[in-house]
C-alpha cells in the first residue's frame, strides 16, 4: 500500500496537478483498454452537470496468505469538481472498503437508493478465482460510477473520503463508525420500531377521544402499488438472473464439448490419408476453433447480461431498504403521535381534578411539549424520506429503463451475431467437404 499513496494523509497524485490542465480525452487510469459495453452504460456521468467525477477500478493483487489473504483493487479518479485537490489521483482499497462506503451511504442519506456492492462469496474469494475476482472487480466500478452519476452521492463527503484518503486517513477515519453493519442496525431497530409500535398502539388505542393529532397515517394507494411492483420485479429479477447464469453455464459445456470433439475427429483423421484425412482435420481444427469463440461469447454473455441483471436485482434490493425506511419513519411518527395524545389526555385529566398539585401539572406540560418536538422532527423525517423516495423512484424507473432496453438489445444483437459466426465457420467447410465425397464417388 505504502507505494501506492502519498504520506500527506491523501491520495497518490497523478501527473496532472491542476484542473486547469485537464482535458477533454482519456480516462486518466492508464488503462487504455475500452471498458466492456454493460461498464460504459452503467458508467455514463449525470447529465446537466457539467462537471466530471469519472471512476476506474483495477490491478486487483492478492495481499497476504491463508485466511486472512484479500484482494486489493487500485481505484483511480478523474474529475474536476472542486473539493477534491487533485485531477487525478489513486488510491488502494479492498472489498470490505467498498461495503463500508455503501452503509454510510445508507446511513447518511435518508430516502436515497444506494448502488448495491456485490453480494459476499466466501468460497469464490477463498480460491482466488480469477473469474471471481475480475466480476467482482467490474461490480464495484459499477457501484463507485453509480454513485458518482447521483445527484446528491456525488456529492457525499463520505465518497470523497473513499476516493482520495491516503492509507493512515482511511484506516483512521472509515473504521471507527458503523458503517457496513448499518444494514444489521436498521433491521435491529425495524424489529424494536414494531414491537414498540404495536404494543403502544394497543395501549394507546382507548385515548383517542382526547387525541390532539393523528395517530394513523393513510398511506398513498399509488405507493402500495408500487410496493407491489418492486416486490413482483426481484422475483422476477431473480429468476432472470437464475436462467441467465444456467444459460451461461450451458454455452461453456457447449464450447467444451466442441473443443473434446474437434480433438477426437482429428485424432479420427490421423488413422486416414488423403483427402479424407484432410477433411477430418479440418473439421476437428474448425471445431477446436469454434470452442475458443464460443467460451469467448459465454464470458461476455455472463459479463453484459447476466451482471447487469444480478446488480438490477441487487438494486431493487436497495429500494425495499429505503422503503423499509420509509415504514420505519412511518412508525415513528405515528408513535410520537400516539405519545403525544397520551400526554395530552393525561394533562386533561389533571387540569379537571380539583386540587391538582401544579408542580404536576408543570411536569406534565413540559413532557407535552417535549413529546410535541419528537412528533414535529418525526413528522418532518418521514414527509423528507416521501420526498426523497419520490425523485428516487422516478430516478430508478428512469434509469432501468434505459440500461435494461440496452442490455437487452445488445444480447440479442450479441445472439445473433454468434449464430450468424457459428453458421458461417461451419458453412465454409461445406464445399469443401463436397468436393471431396464428389471426387470420392468419381473413383
Amino acid at each position: 500500500f505504502r507505494s501506492l499513496v502519498s504520506p500527506a494523509g491523501f491520495a497518490q497524485q497523478s501527473p496532472v496537478a491542476d484542473k486547469r490542465e485537464m482535458t477533454g480525452g482519456g480516462n486518466g487510469t492508464g488503462n487504455t483498454s475500452p471498458p466492456p459495453p454493460y461498464e460504459s452504460i452503467a458508467n455514463v456521468q449525470p447529465q446537466g452537470t457539467g462537471s466530471i467525477l469519472e471512476i476506474n477500478v483495477s490491478d486487483p493483487v492478492k495481499q497476504g496468505e491463508g485466511m486472512q489473504a484479500y484482494v486489493s483493487y487500485r481505484v483511480s479518479t478523474r474529475t474536476d469538481l472542486p473539493s477534491y485537490r487533485w485531477a487525478e489521483f489513486s488510491v488502494i482499497r479492498r472489498f470490505r472498503d467498498f461495503a463500508w462506503l455503501q452503509g454510510r451511504l445508507m446511513e447518511r442519506n435518508a430516502g436515497v437508493i444506494v448502488p448495491p456492492v456485490p453480494e459476499k462469496n466466501v468460497v469464490a474469494k477463498y480460491s482466488f478465482n480469477a473469474e471471481f475476482i475480475e466480476r467482482r472487480r467490474a461490480a464495484l466500478e459499477v457501484f463507485l460510477n453509480r454513485c458518482a452519476a447521483h445527484p446528491a452521492l456525488r456529492q457525499s463527503a463520505d465518497l470523497q473520503l473513499f476516493l482520495e484518503a491516503n492509507e493512515e486517513v482511511w484506516a483512521a477515519e472509515a473504521h471507527n463508525g458503523a458503517g457496513g453493519a448499518v444494514d444489521k442496525k436498521v433491521n435491529r431497530l425495524g424489529l424494536s420500531l414494531k414491537s414498540l409500535g404495536q404494543s403502544i398502539s394497543k395501549t394507546l388505542h382507548l385515548s383517542t377521544p382526547d387525541a390532539s393529532v393523528e395517530t394513523t397515517l393513510k398511506e398513498d394507494p399509488e405507493y402500495e402499488r408500487t410496493k407491489a411492483y418492486i416486490r413482483s420485479l426481484q422475483t422476477h429479477l431473480d429468476d432472470a438472473h437464475r436462467e441467465a447464469a444456467a444459460l451461461i453455464k450451458q454455452q461453456k459445456e457447449q464450447a467444451e464439448s466442441l473443443a473434446r470433439f474437434g480433438t477426437s475427429i482429428i485424432l479420427l483423421g490421423n488413422t486416414e490419408s488423403g483427402k479424407l484425412g484432410s477433411a477430418f482435420a479440418e473439421l476437428g481444427n474448425q471445431a477446436d476453433s469454434l470452442s475458443v469463440d464460443l467460451n469467448r461469447y459465454a464470458e461476455g454473455t455472463a459479463r453484459d447480461f447476466e451482471a447487469p441483471l444480478k446488480e438490477w436485482a441487487l438494486t431493487v434490493g436497495s429500494v425495499k431498504k429505503v422503503m423499509d425506511a420509509r415504514a420505519m419513519a412511518r412508525l415513528e411518527l405515528e408513535t410520537a403521535a400516539q405519545s403525544v395524545n397520551a400526554r395530552s389526555g393525561k394533562l386533561k385529566r389533571l387540569q379537571a381534578t380539583v386540587n391538582t398539585p401544579r408542580d404536576k401539572v408543570t411536569g406534565v406540560e413540559r413532557d407535552l411539549q417535549d413529546a410535541n418536538r419528537k412528533h414535529d422532527a418525526a413528522k418532518e423525517h418521514y414527509e423528507y424520506i416521501m420526498s426523497q423516495m419520490s425523485k428516487e423512484l422516478a430516478r430508478f424507473q428512469e434509469q432501468k429503463a434505459i440500461d435494461l432496453a440496452t442490455v437487452l438489445s445488445n444480447f440479442t444483437k450479441a445472439q445473433a451475431s454468434n449464430c450468424r459466426m457459428v453458421a458461417d465457420a461451419w458453412g465454409a467447410l461445406v464445399p469443401r467437404l463436397e468436393g471431396i465425397k464428389n471426387s470420392s464417388l468419381d473413383k
